[in-house]
């Protein structure tokens, strides 16, 4: 039985996704549960890793491979950048809607 968090996220609820990503970050206990319920609903998803130095195009790669799988493959897509630099957490997840656009 999927809880009501993961209903909500499947129905495109940004909050309750938003809420999840909080969760993983703060290592809430069981979340580990809430991430199997979702699994089986990625389907043929895939992830893209990116990295470099500050200034080297990361931001402008992504919003091209962003814009080129939502138009050309008619794909959703989602980012979530980390900084693993942050000089407060160690590490911390970064939103950049401005620069990042599809």
């Amino acid at each position: 039985m999927e809880s009501e968090q993961v209903q909500k996220i499947l129905n495109g609820n940004i909050l309750a996704a938003a809420k999840l990503i909080r969760d993983i970050e703060n290592e809430k206990p069981n979340i580990s549960v809430v991430l199997e319920d979702l699994r089986p609903h990625a389907g043929k998803a895939f992830t893209v890793g990116v990295t470099g130095a500050a200034g080297s195009g990361k931001s402008t790669l992504l919003g091209r491979l962003v814009r080129y799988f939502r138009s050309n493959r008619n794909m959703t897509v989602g980012v979530v950048a980390v900084d693993p630099t942050s000089p407060l957490t160690g590490g911390a997840f970064l939103g950049d809607r401005l620069r990042i656009q599809g």
